[in-house]
């Protein structure tokens, strides 16, 4: 689910398997409660009641935020909007009423950059509503990607 015709289409492209929906996160999802077995939240808003409702009794609520340090060599050169500090703990407390957490993950890697990859990175964060140009000097050879990925289980 996306806000944007063009990423849903592209999440399921290929798969017979997948089904994809263009809605608003913020508003009620257009989904029959408790039908889900697993809610998939990647660097997105999130409507922990709607997921709640929608997640199966004992279903999965996995969601990805970065931390911190995630794209810091980008985003220190371009200008890109800061991570908050403790996203991830915020989140796991947020979702306590509802969720319990049941594994959470961090995962670090290094990633080389060329122009084109930053500027696409630059453009799919919060930043590409802040005007954020990369300019292809200012682009440094890596950045780090740094996730936190929690897994929860709908009480």
């Amino acid at each position: 689910m996306d806000l944007s015709p063009i990423a849903v289409r592209r999440a399921v492209r290929g798969r017979s398997d997948v089904d994809g929906l263009v809605a608003d996160t913020w508003s009620p999802l257009p989904i029959r409660d408790t039908c889900c077995d697993v809610v998939l939240n990647v660097f997105a808003p999130r409507n922990l009641p709607e997921f709640h409702r929608v997640l199966r009794q004992d279903g999965r609520l996995i969601v990805v935020v970065p931390d911190a340090e995630h794209l810091s060599q980008l985003r220190t050169a371009v200008g890109l909007l800061e991570v908050p500090e403790q996203k991830a703990q915020r989140l796991a407390e947020q979702a306590s009423a509802s969720f319990t957490l049941e594994h959470g993950e961090q995962v670090r890697y290094d990633l080389a950059l060329n122009p084109a990859l930053a500027h696409h990175l630059a453009a799919m964060g919060p930043a590409a509503r802040h005007g954020a140009l990369v300019q292809p000097s200012d682009v440094p050879e890596t950045v780090t990607v740094a996730v936190d990925v929690l897994a929860f289980v709908r009480r």
